[in-house]
């Protein structure tokens, strides 16, 4: 149950850790201090942002790692939920399957 309910937390808060990315990310760059002023008539700042934006390859692909890494880790977890209930003689492997999926 805890190594189930470890995933399912995890799958849970893709969008948490992509925000915490997000906000890592523009403290250690320094982009939160250099942007300027927020212009609330057009919704922007006066300079955009340059590191901390999917354009970024390093950026980029630390977003999709986190975004996918927690789906992958639940898709393992029932591949060896199977696998246990298989090797095992066990009726019970059609619930990970559907969890899977």
């Amino acid at each position: 149950f805890a190594a189930s309910f470890v995933a399912d937390v995890f799958c849970s808060m893709p969008k948490c850790f992509i925000d915490l990315l997000f906000a890592t990310c523009i403290y250690v760059s320094g982009e939160a201090i250099s942007v300027g002023h927020w212009q609330h008539y057009n919704n922007t700042f006066d300079r955009p942002l340059v590191s901390c934006t999917t354009n970024n390859p390093t950026y980029h692909r630390a977003y999709v790692l986190l975004s996918v890494l927690p789906f992958c880790m639940r898709l393992m977890q029932c591949v060896r939920q199977i696998n246990d209930a298989l090797c095992s003689g066990s009726s019970g492997w059609r619930q990970p399957l559907a969890n899977a999926l």
